[in-house]
């Protein structure tokens, strides 16, 4: 049974392709779609003739949408719900132990315990598989991002609360070619490196200081020691 490639396989096969825009990357992510579901997602039940998509997982869409979306924005919680399904996959395969692990608590989760604590309620709620239900709400959360594609994603992916190693996350202070190699070891070239780090693309930014998101001249000569007169400045 199925409900609507992963948000893995979708991001390398339509971020690279639209974001970087080179003559190579085309075929790139062809051979990326055919090979990272089978990389990140585990066993998966294939619908059967004839069968459709139980009516729970329309259910969880409606909920997720209302979480999801507000003022024709995605909100925090929506990228968060992209963040965890990475997070839920890269340290060994997506079987939904950042939430039942309670892997959420780790440093290197940092700032994904609401949707875990949300995601964990839903599941129970619904009866659904938690690892099934982390990347529908991925991929659902990329489809409601304005601009996001509309995903399938197959569910039956078995469940488990053994913790996955620790330390096995990139950091947001890694090298191009750490980062090049961490993701070799798991099958992921660098094309399709490229492409997740395009799931950022999605994200918000903290201000670096107080000067309420206006361009003023004056914080170029302060950033740079040229002093905090306009005439330091061009333009």
């Amino acid at each position: 049974m199925y409900i609507f490639p992963t948000f893995i396989t979708a991001l390398a096969a339509a971020s690279t392709v639209q974001a970087i825009q080179f003559s190579d990357v085309t075929t790139s992510a062809s051979n990326a779609k055919r090979g990272l579901l089978s990389i990140l997602l585990g066993p998966i039940f294939k619908k059967q003739q004839g069968e459709a998509c139980p009516a729970v997982w329309t259910e969880i869409s409606s909920t997720l949408t209302q979480q999801f979306l507000a003022n024709g924005e995605c909100t925090d919680a929506a990228r968060a719900a992209i963040r965890a399904g990475f997070h839920d996959c890269f340290n060994g395969v997506c079987d939904g132990s950042l939430i039942l692990a309670d892997e959420c608590s780790r440093p290197e989760n940092a700032g994904l315990e609401r949707v875990c604590g949300n995601l964990g309620n839903l599941a129970e709620q619904k009866q659904v598989g938690v690892a099934d239900l982390i990347q529908f709400a991925a991929a659902h959360a990329i489809k409601t991002c304005p601009g996001g594609p509309t995903l399938r994603v197959k569910v039956g992916r078995p469940d488990s609360d053994q913790p996955s190693p620790e330390g096995g996350l990139p950091t947001g202070h890694e090298s191009a070619s750490t980062l090049i190699q961490r993701f070799a070891a798991r099958g992921f070239s660098p094309v399709d490196l490229a492409a997740l780090i395009g799931a950022h693309s999605t994200a918000r930014v903290r201000s670096w200081e107080g000067a309420d998101h206006d361009w003023e001249r004056w914080e170029y000569g302060e950033a740079f020691g040229d002093g905090d007169s306009d005439e330091d400045v061009c333009g």
